[in-house]
């Protein structure tokens, strides 16, 4: 029953699920240059901005389905890169995922592994203006 149902929104679902994606991951980046996280300052300021500015244009490279596996592919290694550094020298001592606050970060690092395989779907701004996928 649940099959005919699912057969007639065909690639909608994953649409609504790539763009809220894709905006949440760009709002991350847009926060941290607006410094809302803590701001800038200290030895890692240019890394703080460069991340910032890599996750708000592969949040909105996913968000419009814009070359979103490479996207996709750069925001799960990011993020897999920043837990790794914040965790590397404690391996044995760090956090669960959810008592360190990164449950989000880690529900998005499964969402960028689906899209990795996925790529942007029928509704891609890729596929609709280069009729194929590029990466």
């Amino acid at each position: 029953m649940l099959e005919k149902i699912y057969a007639k929104l065909g690639d909608f679902p994953y649409l609504v699920f790539r763009v809220l994606v894709g905006f949440t991951w760009a709002e991350y980046g847009f926060r941290m240059l607006l410094g809302q996280l803590g701001g800038y300052g200290g030895p890692f300021a240019w890394e703080i901005a460069l991340t910032a500015l890599i996750e708000l244009a592969a949040g909105l490279a996913v968000a419009f389905g814009w070359f979103t596996r490479l996207a996709a592919s750069i925001s799960a290694l990011g993020i897999a890169w920043s837990y790794s550094m914040a965790y590397l020298g404690n391996v044995f001592l760090a956090p669960p995922v959810g008592l360190s606050g990164g449950t989000g970060t880690a529900l998005l690092f499964g969402a960028f592994l689906v899209m990795m395989i996925h790529d942007s779907g029928k509704w891609g701004l890729e596929r609709l203006v280069m009729k194929k996928e590029a990466f």
